[in-house]
């Protein structure tokens, strides 16, 4: 499932706007399940406003999920090679290189 649809069937807000090429290589593989493609948006939320560091502290809350069920995730990111993770820092391995063009208009810094 693409991430549009995703989005549309759980009713969300989409809360940055990555790039169209980059969505459609990222979120429409089959490889990764719904709780996948979940935490991976949240990643890339936190790394917009420079607190991936923070991952284990807020992810959590953000995705209402366990610890366990997000480090599952992580676990699948990284063998997809999407992430680099050390159980104490993650590293977004495809990335827009200006978040600022993703954020929405009210909150962007521009």
């Amino acid at each position: 499932m693409g991430i549009d649809k995703f989005f549309s069937e759980e009713y969300l807000t989409r809360l940055l706007r990555l790039p169209e090429g980059m969505r459609r290589q990222v979120f429409d593989s089959g490889n990764l399940s719904r709780d996948e493609k979940f935490v991976l948006a949240n990643l890339y939320l936190l790394d917009a406003y420079g607190k991936i560091s923070r991952f284990k502290e807020l992810l959590p809350t953000m995705t209402d999920m366990s610890l366990n069920k997000i480090k599952s995730a992580l676990f699948v990111l990284e063998k997809n090679q999407l992430i680099e993770w050390d159980k104490e820092k993650i590293i977004l391995k495809v990335r827009p290189m200006d978040y600022r063009k993703c954020l929405p208009e009210k909150i962007s810094k521009k």
